[in-house]
């Protein structure tokens, strides 16, 4: 459902806080409300439950902002959400898709793992007693750290009183945490209840004519003639698999090879201004004399559409050695994917392995093994110079072209891949995908050998289950 302008407005007043959404500012901010309000529970500063229940809820927001990336602005919301639950219950996923959003942005440029963008659970672990305890101690040790840094602390030994008080949260927590449990779950349900009843964009049969509307104005004044936004990546994936059931799972690949060789093109330079015709394929063509250049696909650029090259070299190109490792030819294979940020291990488990072996071993897709043979049967199409550049020595080849894993995250809102994404969906014309940003590009050789490596230890290990689990069945 597309935000209201008064939605709009609400949302942005919580994002006060993404300053502190990195270490040591949201941990500062955290034991700052700890250490106050614990005292004042350890002390019974209160007069009656109204106010001591006041404070235990303020105790466990002042844990939650200790955890990086989002607890801090989650803080701020989850106080906007205890005053107003009806504003904020049933926008709280779009609100805390936001925040991680703008809090990976944060985490990334701090070498800290970005958070994965799922609302619900995220909701959902600030809830939790067993991982809100271990942010507790991590509180109670930076507090530690402070009172012995400080000269204060170190003369009147705030060490005792520290580890008291926050002995006596650690035994409170729960109650604290039942506190606030309520709203975290109304919140949920309603958030689920607002996307469910959402009025999701559907892609309409050409033969289904249009339902009565009541003026083009009217409708452009009230916006319905707009597609819906897609807040979330639980229905980005399901409007996925909604428009396109029988390609889902193509869907990603084909993306992340359009955004792939656009990338190569515009920002790594490879013929860049020689490319005429945006996202047009076969309509699109080189200009003359173009030096770098795509050459596998007869040249062409991946046009935006659901299905992806299973089979083969994604792309080859004639490269600018400046962006290329001081080599003139670059072989590129574009993964992409709705549920993961292109971890080395995540990009293992999408890395090819043949049934057959060579000399012994798993072949694993962009190893050399794997590309010599599919190199060999691209050249017959080739130029004659690009052939007799090459040569017919692949272990001389191997020395003449650098290897690209080009990944692109779907679910990410406001990237590109998201945005490519919702073009397709939408019906949007190529206008609209300008951008062709990859979330992941690795071209350091060994790093790319190190997927490989471990793609093909996957596969030996899933081979010894597979001849352990036949052994044990014929022993029974």
């Amino acid at each position: 459902m597309a935000l209201t302008e008064k939605e709009q407005k609400a949302i942005q007043s919580l994002l006060v806080d993404m300053v502190a959404v990195v270490p040591p500012l949201n941990i500062a901010m955290g034991i700052k409300d700890i250490t106050s309000v614990g005292w004042d529970l350890y002390r019974k500063n209160y007069k009656n439950k109204e106010e001591e229940n006041a404070l235990k809820v303020e105790l466990i927001l002042g844990t939650i902002c200790l955890i990086p990336g989002v607890g801090a602005p989650v803080r701020t919301t989850f106080k906007q959400l205890i005053r107003n639950p009806d504003v904020y219950a049933p926008l709280m996923f779009e609100i805390i898709t936001l925040i991680i959003e703008k809090a990976n942005v944060q985490l990334k440029k701090n070498g800290i793992q970005p958070i994965a963008f799922n609302p619900e659970e995220l909701l959902s672990q600030m809830i939790d007693t067993v991982g809100l305890k271990s942010y507790l101690e991590q509180g109670r040790q930076a507090a530690l750290k402070s009172a012995k840094d400080s000269v204060f602390g170190r003369w009147f030994d705030v060490s005792g009183t520290i580890n008291t008080c926050f002995d006596f949260l650690g035994s409170n927590l729960i109650s604290c945490i039942q506190l606030l449990r309520p709203h975290i779950l109304g919140a949920i349900t309603k958030s689920k209840a607002r996307v469910n009843n959402s009025a999701m964009h559907r892609i309409p049969d050409k033969n289904t004519p249009k339902a009565q509307q009541n003026t083009p104005k009217a409708q452009e004044k009230s916006g319905q003639d707009r597609p819906t936004k897609t807040v979330s990546a639980g229905k980005m994936k399901e409007r996925i698999q909604t428009a396109y059931p029988k390609l889902a799972n193509s869907f990603g690949g084909g993306v992340g090879e359009h955004i792939a060789d656009y990338y190569c093109l515009e920002t790594l330079g490879w013929g860049k201004g020689n490319w005429v015709r945006h996202d047009e394929h076969t309509n699109g063509k080189w200009k003359a004399g173009a030096d770098t250049r795509k050459l596998n696909d007869r040249g062409k650029l991946k046009k935006l559409q659901p299905i992806g090259n299973d089979i083969g070299i994604d792309g080859f190109w004639k490269a600018n050695p400046a962006t290329n490792g001081g080599k003139p030819y670059a072989v590129v294979e574009a993964k992409a994917s709705m549920s993961h940020m292109g971890q080395q291990s995540n990009l293992a488990k999408m890395m090819g392995v043949l049934a057959a072996k060579e000399n012994g071993k798993h072949v694993v897709q962009m190893s050399h093994n794997w590309i010599e043979p599919r190199l060999e049967k691209l050249l017959l199409g080739m130029p004659v110079a690009v052939k007799a550049d090459l040569g017919s020595d692949p272990n001389k080849r191997k020395l003449k072209y650098r290897r690209h894993i080009v990944f692109t995250a779907l679910h990410l809102p406001e990237t590109d891949g998201w945005k490519h994404a919702e073009a397709l969906l939408d019906r949007h014309d190529e206008s609209k995908h300008r951008s062709h940003k990859p979330t992941k590009h690795i071209n350091n050789e060994r790093e790319v050998d190190a997927v490989i490596r471990m793609a093909r230890n996957n596969a030996e290990a899933a081979e010894k289950r597979h001849k352990a689990d036949k052994k044990s069945g014929k022993s029974k």
